[in-house]
């Protein structure tokens, strides 16, 4: 089977992580070609050396967001000819279309093989797709949805949402995409956060606050890891913080220093407003952390609704803190949650996640 995944795939975050590691196991078994349409930066995860690449984006729309009111399949109409030349001189059978945005251009692309096949795969929450994540392109969006041949969601509650506009939808969990033979020690006092950098979404905000909260008559510290847009502004909170002292922020790791990272943890804490399938926290039970997070559709799903971490009550600072004050009362419960942590993470492995790729793609 040739299959080509399509996305915006250059730069660093969890969407380039997994479609990398997704093909290349697929490519194990299938030629596979690889298409960036933004183009504002470089491939920076690894890709099996059998895979091509290609970047199509013209340099007008190089790392340009849309403005409402523009048409997609006008603006990115050269782009679109790009890749239909690609998908024919490839003579792909499956296209998987990464991310909301490729999903709007799935009946442009059609019109021109009806016989190509187009998987749609969902990174975010249903409820985000449909508010602000398409809010720019909302009426093309739609037709792709209901043109794709089947979507694949991180959850199984966006995978029901999803099947009210097309019955052919499906949840696939990411998969883990880090490897390492480190254990958990349960010997520091030190929360950590480990993410992009991204006040809203992450809710850093409430992550400060509730520190704040918790801080009264304990030695705990509190570890922030990571890159984003709003790095200076988490540090001049972070620096105004009443315990500002017991606040690290550690900026962007990678390899064994982001191991590290993890491994000098005693609990991760993860206070996002929204998750479609966050990486960063299975990534952190992979580790044997006991995990605290808000109660977002995808750490909902990760956690069991609760079986295999804590899950505080609301996304409110008072919340996350009470949830961070009893975790770190109890070595026990640390421990236990760690046990959860350690069985649960096998669920994301690879060879749990490929096979249900492979079903996918060989009953389309």
């Amino acid at each position: 089977m040739n299959i080509a995944l399509v996305g915006a795939f250059t730069g660093i975050g969890g969407i380039q992580r997994v479609a990398a590691l997704v093909a290349s196991e697929l490519s194990l078994l299938h030629k596979v070609i690889y298409i960036d349409y933004r183009g504002d930066d470089k491939f920076r995860f690894p890709l099996s050396k059998g895979i091509k690449t290609y970047e199509v984006a013209t340099e007008y729309n190089k790392g340009r967001r849309m403005k409402i009111g523009e048409l997609l399949t006008t603006l990115y109409a050269e782009e679109i000819e790009r890749i239909q030349s690609i998908l024919r001189e490839d003579h792909i059978d499956v296209v998987v279309y990464c991310g909301s945005f490729c999903i709007a251009l799935i009946p442009s692309i059609k019109a021109q093989f009806s016989n190509i096949k187009a998987v749609a795969w969902h990174h975010n929450s249903y409820a985000q797709h449909m508010g602000r994540y398409t809010e720019k392109y909302r009426e093309e969006y739609f037709k792709g949805v209901r043109g794709a041949d089947v979507l694949v969601s991180l959850t199984n509650e966006d995978a029901t949402g999803f099947a009210a506009i097309n019955e052919k939808s499906v949840c696939i969990y990411n998969p883990i995409t880090i490897s390492h033979a480190k254990t958990y020690a349960n010997k520091s006092k030190q929360f950590v956060f480990i993410g992009r950098i991204v006040i809203e979404q992450k809710g850093l905000d409430l992550l400060l606050e509730a520190f704040d909260l918790f801080c009264a008559n304990n030695e705990w510290t509190l570890n922030i890891v990571g890159g984003g847009e709003d790095a200076v502004a988490v540090a001049d909170m972070a620096g105004k913080a009443k315990n500002a002292s017991r606040i690290t922020l550690s900026g962007m790791k990678e390899g064994e220093a982001l191991f590290k990272e993890y491994a000098g943890g005693s609990v991760f804490v993860l206070p996002s407003r929204w998750e479609g399938m966050p990486l960063s926290l299975i990534e952190a039970m992979s580790f044997g952390l006991p995990i605290i997070s808000t109660p977002s559709v995808g750490s909902k799903e990760v956690l069991g609704n609760g079986v295999y971490g804590l899950l505080a009550d609301t996304f409110t600072a008072a919340d996350i803190a009470a949830s961070m004050s009893l975790m770190a009362s109890d070595a026990q419960l640390r421990c236990y949650y760690s046990e959860q942590s350690l069985k649960r993470v096998k669920d994301f492995a690879l060879p749990a996640i490929i096979p249900q790729w492979e079903m996918l793609l060989n009953t389309l």
